[in-house]
């Protein structure tokens, strides 16, 4: 624990990516009331609670997208910053009252999207093909590596809820308390650890991999995923 503990840059995402994980808290935030079911679900104030839901949970990518963006452009941050507001608000107000299954898998569509061209505008009108695939595939793994250790937590403190309950006899309700640390973990924990090992402009290009594994990704791997997307 210690070591995962060690392994997350608190001071880089508060310094570099503030507004990104800003972002990834509100969603939490507004998972946890639609969650708890404070609400009816017919009710207008659910149906505003969900879609700035999915609002915010678009404008995580978006804005570390427009983040890299000025840092490669060197123009002012708060510029990309007024994109956002207004992709937020034409998405609030494109989005039906009470959004359907279709709606949210588009909705995951377009976050991946977006999260491809993280890593690809870097690299735009440049060269550096290989050193876009050293990316790719570091991306890549930070996201498995983010995944492998936020079930780890999860398993872990779902243990130890059980042993608190079964040792000392605590009552937590019901089953939310574990509905509610799967939102923490994946909306909170899982961005702040992938922030804080995503690599800034001067970190990209330091990167490299094994021939066996560039080939096997630029000329195999990435054909499939298009197909699989189209």
């Amino acid at each position: 624990m210690k070591n995962l503990i060690k392994r997350i840059n608190l001071e880089k995402v508060f310094n570099v990516y503030p507004i990104s994980f800003g972002l990834a808290i509100i969603t939490s935030l507004f998972l946890l009331f639609l969650s708890e079911e404070l609400v009816a679900r017919t009710s207008l104030s659910y149906s505003y609670a969900v879609r700035l839901t999915w609002v915010f949970s678009l404008l995580f990518p978006c804005v570390l997208l427009f983040e890299i963006l000025a840092e490669k452009s060197n123009k002012k941050n708060w510029i990309y910053l007024g994109i956002c507001v207004l992709i937020g608000l034409l998405y609030f107000f494109y989005l039906p009252q009470y959004p359907s299954i279709r709606e949210f898998i588009r909705h995951l569509v377009l976050i991946g999207v977006i999260h491809f061209l993280i890593i690809l505008v870097p690299y735009i009108k440049s060269n550096e093909s290989d050193s876009f695939w050293h990316n790719f595939i570091y991306s890549l793994m930070l996201f498995l590596e983010a995944t492998i250790f936020t079930l780890f937590l999860m398993g872990t403190l779902t243990l130890a809820i059980v042993a608190i309950t079964e040792l000392f006899g605590v009552e937590w309700g019901d089953f939310k308390i574990y509905q509610n640390l799967v939102i923490v973990l994946i909306a909170v924990f899982h961005p702040l650890y992938a922030l804080s090992r995503f690599r800034s402009s001067k970190e990209r290009n330091s990167y490299v991999l094994p021939q066996v594994v560039n080939i096997f990704s630029s000329k195999i791997l990435f054909p499939v995923v298009l197909l699989y997307a189209a």
